[in-house]
């Protein structure tokens, strides 16, 4: 059987003092560096606290405002203007006489969707537009007359979207297209004199 020695504690019993712990030396409390670090920190974060009660106080810098002023548009001569609305009457004549050569191939096709021939007509329609459209686009100058310029533009407007809805087979919104690009065509004839 284990006995257990009796805590000394129940019998009074005080055990000897050991000198395993060094005395407490005297004028022990934080260290001065440390002291001075903390009222250091102490002064700085006071000194953040005014800086921001004094920014949030003082009044705002009046806003400035800028206008922006577009360029005046640039004038041309009449001679400029000339020269460059005949350019375009001629790329005009050029790209329209193509791209309706086109646009017949695909009258004279036969009015089904899926016809070999009609779907060979629109590729060659689309095709020519593509490249005749970008030439066209090309020789418009800005010192061209601005009812001209703006026929032009609104072909070429109409004549994508003829296109787009060909491609995706909608009808009703080709035919729409092709007014759009009649009514174009009407108006650069007249610019250009050729009505």
């Amino acid at each position: 059987m284990t006995t257990y020695a009796a805590s000394p504690l129940s019998t009074g019993y005080t055990p000897p003092p050991t000198d395993d712990f060094p005395p407490v030396p005297t004028g022990t409390g934080p260290r001065r560096g440390a002291l001075v670090g903390a009222v250091t920190a102490l002064v700085i974060a006071g000194g953040a606290a005014v800086f921001s009660a004094v920014m949030l106080v003082r009044p705002a810098p009046a806003a400035l405002h800028t206008v922006i002023v577009p360029p005046p548009a640039p004038a041309y001569s009449p001679a400029e203007v000339a020269a460059a609305s005949e350019r375009a009457c001629a790329a005009w004549s050029v790209a329209g006489e193509a791209m309706a050569r086109a646009s017949s191939s695909v009258a004279d096709a036969p009015r089904s969707w899926d016809d070999p021939l009609t779907r060979d007509a629109h590729g060659y329609e689309a095709r020519t537009a593509l490249i005749e459209s970008e030439y066209l686009a090309s020789q418009v100058e800005p010192a061209a007359r601005p009812e001209l310029a703006g026929a032009i533009h609104d072909y070429l407007v109409a004549t994508f979207d003829q296109e787009d809805a060909t491609m995706h087979k909608m009808g009703t919104q080709v035919d729409a297209a092709i007014d759009r690009v009649n009514a174009a065509v009407d108006r650069v004839n007249a610019a250009c004199g050729l009505a």
